[in-house]
């Protein structure tokens, strides 16, 4: 969980740095984030 909360600030700092949701840098963190997400939820209802 604690990576998932670094990930979504540096997702967060992305947004607000570019100011841009279609932006690279944006979309590559946010996929990362997603991808934590659905690790996440496996490991909470498993």
């Amino acid at each position: 969980m604690n990576s998932l909360k670094i990930e979504k600030k540096k997702l967060d700092y992305l947004i607000a740095k570019y100011d841009d949701l279609q932006h690279p840098a944006v979309q590559k963190q946010s996929r990362k984030v997603d991808k934590l997400v659905v690790e996440h939820m496996r490991e909470v209802t498993a």
